[in-house]
């Protein structure tokens, strides 16, 4: 059934059903192809095609719909579905193309075709108020941009077996508005800047948000994936209102900011890359990381920020890693107002730190005794934590993106480790002129107490850090030594900056103080003994 003209071809107020046989077929073809008030009824599995071919003009479906056929093509300069449905027998593909100008699908359903392919080579593709439904949907705008908004793009069947994907591509913007994408992966990997607002994006295997010369922008929305990329390595990355779940989420840039979001993954890692110059040697970037009213909980997992060359900002949020580790490493590093918890947290700075007095609380796993380093990069007690740390792949996707699973914890050699083992950098002993000055701490800190040291004492001293009790002989005989019982409360600051040196942050300073020349003097008897 073949409608043909050379100007326009025009099928208005119609139902069309084509013959009951093998590969029928209905066609819509002229300069201008348009179908208003149509209904086009063709028997499922006959590999039956609908097509309506505007050759130099526009294609228009208005008010109409389409079933049973195996394949659907829609073609002209400017292409526009508007409230129609357009459905298919899940034998065939879909093309729709606009060559010239802009495609516009609103209020339309397109469904069981597979694949289906929506392209404007020089336009924009708009798909508003609008569901589309396959296992493979790629929508692509070579020389405009692909805005999605109030729409539904989904594969009603997708689990990690179906490998259906939803593909979008753009040269200006691709824009996910107020809609849902629902697939076994979400594949966006562009030159164009990315915007994902007040969307859901679910997926059985992976999503990947990946602009290479753009930013990515992420608000109110919530993303759900086993591996989640958001990635701007040219560009911003910017988080805000929004909700991460799943497994792996990496997000790279040389800037990111991430507020007021939630997270709960599996593992999380934030960092900033390097750039691969032409002659193919990579330049550090000094970029910036800034997490504000951020919730982060991954209770099996680890939580990584990563940012060696620049400055990363952490502010009034809270990171849970229940089983897990926190590692943040960067040039200058401001932590005000944070709840950290979990194994272990190890902070590395080269250039600055701010953290103490701002209301920071770091807080370590009870059951098996974990450690709090927060130490300049290259500091003895950082010495090999560094050189061990594996920085995270970067990369676009597939097997180069950047992930967990390649990143050991540097701190992952400390977990577990006995209060008390001994450790080569802790085997320091105070020395013997400073007994009797050791024995003014320990009569004016243990007058009236039990003399021996207990369990309490070696709860503060694991809350600060200290995981070898002869680190206390070096506390002794390098920092207390310039101080005097009588006047070390009046240079609180001054000693806790020297102990954080150490990588040690006592959470009660005075309680601190005692149990760590407790031990050091009684260590002293038993070594005098």
């Amino acid at each position: 059934m073949t409608v043909e003209a050379s100007d326009k071809a025009t099928v208005t107020n119609s139902s069309l059903t084509p013959s009951n046989t093998n590969n029928s077929a209905v066609v819509v073809k002229g300069k201008d192809a348009t179908l208003d008030k149509v209904n086009i009824s063709v028997t499922p599995g006959t590999n039956a095609s609908v097509s309506v071919i505007a050759d130099g003009g526009n294609a228009t479906v208005t008010d109409s719909s389409s079933t049973g056929a195996s394949n659907l093509t829609v073609t002209g300069n400017n292409v526009d579905l508007t409230n129609s449905t357009l459905k298919g027998d899940d034998k065939g593909g879909a093309v729709v193309t606009a060559k010239d100008g802009i495609l516009t699908i609103n209020a339309t359903t397109v469904a069981n075709y597979t694949p289906t392919t929506v392209t404007a080579d020089k336009g924009d593709v708009n798909v508003t108020d609008s569901n589309i439904s396959s296992p493979e949907i790629n929508l692509t705008a070579t020389n405009g941009s692909v805005v999605i908004s109030k729409s539904n793009l989904v594969d009603p069947n997708a689990d990690k077996a179906t490998n259906s994907t939803v593909t979008l591509n753009a040269k200006d913007a691709i824009v996910v508005d107020r809609s849902n994408i629902s697939t076994s992966a979400v594949d966006v990997d562009t030159d164009a800047s990315i915007v994902v607002n007040a969307s859901n994006l679910t997926s059985n295997t992976n999503i990947s948000l990946v602009s290479t010369n753009n930013e990515v922008n992420v608000t109110g929305s919530n993303l759900n994936s086993p591996d989640t990329t958001i990635s701007a390595p040219n560009a911003a990355v910017t988080i805000s209102n929004a909700n991460f779940s799943g497994e792996k989420v990496n997000i790279t840039s040389p800037n990111v900011a991430i507020d007021l979001s939630n997270f709960t993954p599996t593992d999380l890692v934030i960092s900033v890359p390097n750039v691969t110059e032409a002659e193919g040697q990579e330049t550090p970037v000094q970029g910036n990381v800034s997490l504000t009213n951020v919730s982060i909980t991954t209770p099996n997992g680890n939580v990584e920020v990563y940012n060696p060359n620049g400055s990363i900002s952490i502010t009034d949020t809270n990171i849970s890693t229940t089983n897990g580790n926190t590692n943040i490493t960067g040039n200058t590093i401001t932590l005000t107002g944070n709840q950290i918890s979990g194994n272990n947290q190890t902070v590395l700075y080269n250039e600055s730190i701010v953290y103490q007095d701002q209301g920071n609380v770091f807080t370590n796993s009870t059951t098996t005794p974990g450690h709090t380093y927060i130490c300049r990069v290259g500091d003895r007690v950082c010495l090999g934590l560094e050189e061990a740390r594996e920085e995270p792949r970067r990369g676009r996707g597939g097997d180069n993106r950047r992930g967990i699973g390649n990143y050991h914890p540097t701190t992952e050699r400390d977990a577990g480790r006995d209060i008390g083992r001994d450790s080569a950098r802790d085997t320091i002993s105070v020395s013997e002129p400073r007994r009797e000055e050791l024995r003014r701490w320990f009569d004016r800190d243990n007058r009236g107490e039990d003399r021996e040291l207990n369990a309490q004492d070696i709860n503060v001293l694991s809350q600060a850090g200290v995981f070898n009790l002869s680190t206390c002989n070096v506390v002794v005989d390098q920092i207390l030594i310039d101080y005097t019982p009588e006047n070390i409360l009046e240079h609180e600051d001054e000693v806790k900056a020297r102990l954080a040196e150490l990588g040690i942050n006592p959470q009660d300073f005075t309680r601190f103080i005692q149990a760590c020349t407790r031990y050091s003097w009684l260590n002293f008897e038993e070594v005098r003994r």
